[in-house]
């Protein structure tokens, strides 16, 4: 941390205010004040700004984690691009309006990342990057992506949101959202599939049809690949059950079919079809999962 060395109840402050966010960033400021103990102190006050940072009323003080802007509004971030690109994440910190420092953030990846989106993109899907901080890692992660053009760094959640809007209405895509922050709830919720991720399931999650553990999440593609054949086993559910009633009707129009064996056949119908869906199911999940 750059700045002066906080004192042991100003680490216990900015632990216990953190630790009310979701924010990724806000659990690796934690993560990093791991030896402190949490105060049980009510916090009152406590507001997070999308894009921006937390604040809360600490005692008589206020305490600011986030952006420079955020925490010191006479100050500018720097607008170099190529500088911004050359340095890690920063998160400021302020108490009573002085701003004490910053944290840096070294980038880690999640194990796998660069794998997966390079099985996404095989298969054919267009992969963008909508991130509410600043740009790092340009290259590296526009090789993973496919590109610097597919990367959108200082994006608001409303400007997450049109995006994916425009996606839908201008280019008529279904589109899959991922998303681990309160920044992305609104792009989660516009989405055909929003998929939350969280490293602690009992924290907040934004509101989306899927919630997936952070390490699973090497496993998109697979589950992206079951999830079609989960599609295929359903559309062929259908086709046999159609089939088992046209053939049935055909013989009870002709009255070759009596009430007694229809009431056998009914059953057994069922029963054809919830084992075909149960092994067929079974057999695609060791397939794309176990691979």
């Amino acid at each position: 941390m750059w700045g002066k060395a906080l004192a042991s109840d100003e680490q216990i402050m900015v632990k216990t205010v953190a630790g009310q966010s979701s924010h990724p960033l806000s659990r690796l400021v934690v993560k990093s004040l791991g030896a402190v103990v949490p105060s049980r102190k009510v916090i009152v006050q406590f507001e997070e700004q999308e894009g921006a940072g937390i604040r809360a009323v600490w005692g008589r003080g206020t305490i600011r984690i986030g952006s420079l802007s955020w925490v010191d509004k006479g100050r500018e971030i720097a607008t170099d691009d190529t500088e911004i690109d050359s340095r890690t994440p920063r998160v400021y910190l302020a108490i009573d309006e002085v701003v004490k420092g910053y944290f840096d953030i070294r980038a880690k990846y999640r194990p796998g990342l660069t794998e997966s989106l390079s099985t996404l993109r095989e298969q054919g899907y267009a992969i963008y990057l909508l991130s509410g901080d600043q740009p790092t890692d340009i290259n590296k992660l526009g090789n993973a992506f496919g590109g610097a053009s597919r990367l959108f760094f200082r994006q608001k959640p409303q400007e997450k949101l049109s995006f994916v809007e425009n996606l839908q209405e201008k280019e008529g895509r279904n589109v899959l959202m991922v998303g681990d922050g309160l920044n992305d709830a609104g792009a989660l919720q516009q989405s055909d599939v929003g998929l939350a991720v969280s490293d602690d399931v009992n924290n907040f999650s934004p509101a989306c049809d899927v919630i997936l553990q952070g390490e699973k999440l090497a496993l998109l593609p697979r589950y992206i690949r079951l999830a079609e054949a989960g599609q295929r086993i359903i559309k062929t559910s259908f086709g046999i059950s159609i089939l088992y009633n046209l053939i049935g009707i055909s013989y009870a129009v002709t009255g070759q079919l009596s009430p007694v064996t229809a009431a056998i056949i009914m059953p057994i119908s069922s029963i054809t079809i919830v084992l075909f869906t149960t092994l067929s199911t079974n057999r695609a999940a060791r397939k794309y999962l176990r691979a």
